[in-house]
Order: structure tokens, then sequence, then C-alpha cells
């Protein structure tokens, strides 16, 4: 795949541990960079951990988070001071 189709199917850093993996092997094979390559192999492995637990963190904001904000944005366009009058954080002051 071309960089252009990777980006539009959202691939692009989906497809990155994996060609960083492919790079760590070859160098294993390598005397003088095994040791290197371990601990960069290590570090690949900890991207990997903090990327899918970043797409979850993203995935909960995306789905709670913004749509409130969104709501309020969509109200205070529609000329409702409510959103921002309201003192109370809990009734949606901001």
């Amino acid at each position: 795949m071309h960089g252009e189709q990777l980006r539009e199917k959202g691939q692009i850093f989906g497809s990155l541990p994996g060609q960083m993996q492919k790079t760590v092997s070859a160098a294993k094979e390598n005397e003088t960079l095994e040791p290197l390559a371990k601990k960069v192999d290590n570090a690949v492995t900890k991207l990997g951990e903090v990327s899918m637990g970043l797409g979850k963190t993203a995935e909960f904001y995306i789905r709670t988070v913004l749509p409130v904000i969104q709501g309020r944005l969509d109200s205070i366009s529609e000329g409702c001071g409510a959103a921002i009058e309201t003192e109370d954080t809990g009734l949606g002051g901001v």
C-alpha cells in the first residue's frame, strides 16, 4: 500500500510497530547491534501498549465528553445563554 492509501484507511500509525519490529528483527541478526536491538524491541513493545491505552482513552473521550461539549457549543451558537450562565457545574455550567 502507498502512503496515501494507508492514511485514507487510518492505518499509517497502525502499521508502524510492525515495520519497527521488522527492523529490530534484522538488527538482532547483527552481533554488534543485538544488545541495542533488544532494548529497542522492549521500547517498541511498550509503545504498542501505550498506543492501545491511548486509543481506549480517545474512544472514551469521543463517546462521552465530546457530545456534551458539542451540545454546549450548539446551545451557545443558537443564542442560549443558559449553557454558560449556569453557576452549578453539575447542571452544565462551564
